[in-house]
């Protein structure tokens, strides 16, 4: 079972309808430049440097993940800070990712934090987020900015112009779902079960667990 945990784990980035794969399939490749908001311990720009190497910033309030994003440089910079309160110059990244990031903020917050993004983006918005509500404790990973404290829908972002797509369903997925009620010598197909439940969520968000969400950025110095 080890073995097959082990595989699914490579394997899963390049699966089509997975999160990182419907990432990397959207992210604009003219661009040079990322700006990660709420990077964590930055493993996505780890997938993505692998296709092709931006010079890319990751941003967050929480120390210990910076310090682990930094020992594996998996960015080319690191500033921290607070995402509400951004120190970034307008239309100075080509792409400016928050994966994981938004639902951490309220809704105004969050709101506010999207009129950003498309204020610093010369190209382009990616956004990862669960659909719906999805409590969290505040406390998970000794972070405490860990809490959920606003929910999205599919129907939002497309509203503001995003392009949609789902992944994973809620009944299986989260630290509550029947996925991690296995017993532990079947935990290790839960990432198969995951991934063919991404089939239906991908081309149908409102049932789906996550979303990502698109926006490409038409400013003036973008044009002809």
């Amino acid at each position: 079972m080890n073995l097959v945990n082990t595989i699914v784990e490579r394997v899963h980035p390049y699966i089509p309808f997975t999160a990182w794969n419907t990432l990397w399939r959207n992210l604009d490749k003219r661009g040079q430049t990322i700006l990660d908001l709420g990077c964590g311990g930055g493993a996505p720009m780890r997938f993505i440097n692998r296709h092709k190497h931006f010079y890319c910033v990751g941003l967050d309030i929480y120390r210990p993940w910076l310090s682990d994003a930094k020992s594996h440089e998996r960015h080319s910079d690191y500033v921290m800070c607070d995402i509400r309160k951004l120190p970034i110059e307008e239309k100075s990244f080509d792409i400016v990712l928050c994966l994981e990031a938004l639902e951490h903020l309220t809704k105004e917050e969050g709101r506010q934090l999207l009129k950003d993004m498309e204020t610093i983006a010369r190209r382009q918005v990616i956004i990862t987020t669960p659909v719906g509500k999805f409590p969290q404790h505040p406390a998970l990973n000794d972070n405490p900015y860990e809490e959920h404290t606003s929910s999205w829908r599919p129907v939002e972002f497309g509203l503001y112009g995003y392009k949609v797509r789902g992944y994973g369903l809620p009944l299986f997925g989260g630290a509550h779902g029947l996925l991690a009620r296995l017993p532990e010598p079947l935990r290790s197909v839960r990432r198969v079960i995951w991934l063919l439940a991404s089939t239906i969520s991908y081309f149908v968000p409102a049932v789906a667990g996550w979303m990502v969400c698109i926006k490409q950025i038409e400013h003036e110095d973008n044009r002809g």
